[in-house]
């Protein structure tokens, strides 16, 4: 499903001949079988990848593999070079029976899955997954293993792990004696003891062992040369436990105990000259899956706010049916009439009208057919149709249809006559389909017919209707008021002192220049972004910032006698526009006045009678470097738009020119949102939200910084400029004013509510 990398080598390893090896052969048997897997793809592990100077193995070169001879030291030294996380995952569940079908591992654990409720159900291994990923840069640049169980979630910062070096090392945390009676402990030969903290505590064994440098060479090296030692055990139908034996090696402690046990000496011989240590996590808490209370447990208890209770199923609307609020019904089907307790776990089930299910129960896979309203249709064919018949408007149709195509045989078929269901949507649904979501739909599902053409000629219509919407949800019709004026203000003025055509000389002295810092982006960015904006809440926090003590963005703008407007930028770009009522959208994506003109537009100035008698010289400045991702172009844009309604006596409160600045964004194509214009204009550091409707609700709250975290960034924080743009809109980009590349910017001036904080001079902090 595409959620592992794909440079990432992922076996699944059975113990051999359907034989139990215990845990500790098991170990040895996994990495043998990684190394086998490396000589069986053909790769030419030379000496020169051998002696490190290969980063991976997805560069080397074929080897010929009519030779079927397993060179032991050179596929060694390439085997030590890897990361690996190494999974026990293969015990019986005796206590989880109704996992066995499918792995304890692959347990759905829908923990956060809100943030992606079209997904997959997010499972055991998938967050299993996220933890362990974060523990790679505790190995560093060496190469090494990282050894967890499949029947437990550890939740803590693996980030933060300190590893000794060419040693193993068990991850450990302090727990009261009463949990400790029921689970494994860590008995250390030094325990350091600090103010009480481990007073009537002792250290937690997390089964999580972690072996780098010189350690994990000698158990690689065990293990490219096991297959005569797993022969012996299973000739003897005996069992090496990872926990107990394999482990005991690097306890010198337990040596002598050691030597008794299955291949116990060749053990002490092979990794005995090395030690274990443990690293004690302390923000460390753990979930057990070791029984089928503790699965419910983790679904319905204290934690239950994270988990998603309803995923990728179908119940019915209905008070026919009892289903309790605290029931998790994943991936299933559930038809009237059926009744589920407290606290039960449905899960990949289609369950039939009538069906009693108690309190704390697990159904897993039982599939009765349901044949009303539908005639059978499989879960996700039916979410997908409830999305069309009923416009939700918070479905993730083209994943549904991606699953949909994926487990569903009919998928394609079904897919088609969704398809045939879309002219009449928005008729259906007018109150709350919006245009730009029923034209999505209809993307979305060409896609999923492969018609990419169809879907590419549908895609502007989209974008179109966004800006529609947009433009609408800050007060203006997009088709109808969208070129009347806003600044009614200056245009009752303007009758007033035009006499016989000339105009008030007064006027002619008007200048209004703005500057404005760029901004910093921290947090929430794209949930400020229609069409997601219009429909849902977004939240955003960011930070005003000058560029070597000088606000980079601005425009002068000039009221003039000759009639027309005056374009130019600090790049030398020039355009002299005689004839206003000829500005007007789309904008060619090469326009470099495309920003300004779109200003002239939704500030209502092209069809104001100023333009009549007296025109416009407008100035831009931009002293960053362009697409740098400090959102120089919406800031930019909302320094013009304020500038024209500060000379014409318009709403120039940062409030309007937000929102104008939002519509602004929607005309030249950009699908840009609020936060870029919001951090420019706002000083300091400020959380906004914004809550869709008509017209739509922005909220600026200001935070402020205390002197030691300005202090903090003025010292630590650098912006440096690589040369690399980024592109962050849905569509190509038009283009605005060109903004000329100024090199790299060395220091950083925070404005505050208070006032502008001195910045730093050759300051040798590092970041």
């Amino acid at each position: 499903m595409g959620r592992i990398a794909g440079s990432t080598v992922t076996l699944a390893v059975p113990d051999p001949n359907g034989k139990r090896i215990g845990s500790g052969a098991a170990t040895l048997n996994a990495i043998h079988a990684l190394a086998r897997h490396y000589w069986d793809l053909g790769l030419d592990i030379s000496p020169q990848v051998a002696n490190g100077n290969d980063s991976g193995f997805g560069s080397s070169v074929l080897h010929d593999k009519s030779n079927n001879e397993f060179p032991l030291l050179p596929i060694f030294n390439f085997t030590a070079k890897r990361h690996i996380l190494l999974l026990h995952a293969g015990s019986e569940s005796k206590r989880v029976l109704w996992a066995n079908p499918m792995g304890k591992v692959f347990l759905p654990l829908p923990y956060l899955a809100s943030d992606d409720p079209d997904g997959p159900v997010p499972l055991l291994f998938d967050h299993i997954l996220a933890v362990s990923a974060c523990a790679r840069q505790a190995f560093k640049h060496e190469g090494g293993i990282f050894i967890m169980t499949g029947d437990v979630l550890p939740c803590f910062d693996a980030s933060t792990l300190t590893l000794p070096e060419d040693t193993s090392c068990i991850i450990t945390f302090p727990i009261t004696l009463d949990i400790a009676s029921n689970h494994g402990v860590i008995v250390a030969s030094k325990t350091v003891v600090s103010d009480g903290t481990f007073s009537n505590r002792t250290l937690l064994d997390t089964d999580i062992i972690a072996v780098r440098g010189k350690a994990w060479e000698d158990l690689a090296m065990l293990s490219c040369s096991c297959e005569p030692l797993i022969l012996e055990l299973l000739k003897s139908r005996k069992e090496m436990s990872l926990y107990e034996d394999l482990v005991a090696a690097w306890v010198p402690a337990r040596h002598e105990w050691l030597r008794s046990r299955p291949l116990g000496q060749e053990l002490v011989n092979r990794l005995g000259q090395k030690k274990m240590f443990s690293y004690c996590a302390y923000d460390f808490s753990f979930l057990h899956f070791g029984t089928s209370s503790e699965v419910l447990d983790h679904l319905s208890g204290a934690s239950s706010e994270l988990v998603g209770r309803r995923h990728l199923c179908s119940i019915p609307a209905t008070t026919v049916s009892d289903i309790a609020a605290s029931a998790i019904i994943l991936s299933s089907k559930i038809a009237p009439g059926v009744s589920i307790g407290e606290d039960s776990l449905i899960y990949d089930s289609s369950i039939l009208g009538g069906v009693q299910i108690g309190s704390q129960s697990i159904v897993v896979g039982v599939n009765m057919p349901i044949v009303d309203n539908g005639a059978g249709e499989e879960p996700l064919s039916w979410i997908a149709k409830a999305c069309l018949n009923f416009g939700l408007l918070g479905r993730n149709l083209s994943q549904l249809c991606e699953e949909i195509l994926q487990k569903e045989p009919s998928g394609f078929k079904t897919c088609k006559d969704f398809l045939a269901l879309c002219p009449n949507l928005q008729a259906q649904n007018s109150k709350i389909l919006p245009k730009s979501r029923a034209y999505q739909i209809q993307v979305d599902l060409f896609r999923a017919c492969g018609n990419e053409t169809a879907a590419c000629e549908l895609e502007h219509k989209v974008w179109t209707s966004v800006s529609e919407e947009t433009a609408s949800a800050v007060r203006y019709d997009f088709k109808e008021h969208l070129y009347e004026s806003s600044n009614r203000a200056f245009t009752k003025a303007n009758h007033s002192i035009e006499i016989d055509g000339l105009m008030d000389k007064s006027l002619f002295s008007r200048t209004a220049k703005v500057e404005l810092p760029v901004r910093v982006d921290f947090v929430g960015s794209w949930s400020d972004t229609p069409p997601w904006s219009l429909e849902r809440a977004g939240f955003v926090l960011n930070m005003a910032v000058t560029l070597e003590d000088s606000l980079p963005i601005g425009t002068i703008i000039k009221i003039t006698k000759t009639t027309g407007v005056l374009i130019s930028d600090d790049a030398g770009n020039e355009l002299f526009i005689e004839d206003c009522t000829s500005i007007a959208t789309p904008f060619d994506n090469d326009d470099p006045f495309g920003l300004v003109n779109s200003a002239l537009l939704v500030t209502g100035i092209v069809h104001d009678k100023i333009l009549l008698s007296m025109g416009l010289q407008i100035t831009t400045l931009a002293n960053v470097p362009r697409v740098s991702g400090l959102g120089t172009s919406s800031i930019l844009a909302a320094a013009v738009v304020k500038g024209l309604l500060q000379i014409t006596d318009g709403d120039e409160s940062n409030e309007n020119v937000a929102r104008l600045v939002l519509v602004l964004e929607q005309l030249m194509g950009t699908g840009g949102g609020w936060q870029d214009q919001i951090g420019g204009l706002y000083p300091g550091i400020k959380f906004t939200a914004s809550f869709p409707g008509v017209l739509l609700w922005l909220q600026v709250i200001p935070l402020l910084a205390s002197p030691q975290l300005i202090r903090e960034l003025q010292q630590r924080l650098l912006v440096v400029f690589t040369g690399q743009v980024r592109a962050s809109t849905p569509s190509p980009p038009k283009s605005g004013n060109p903004v000329s590349p100024t090199g790299q910017p060395t220091c950083i001036q925070y404005q505050t509510p208070y006032g502008t904080g001195k910045d730093w001079e050759g300051s040798s902090n590092e970041l």
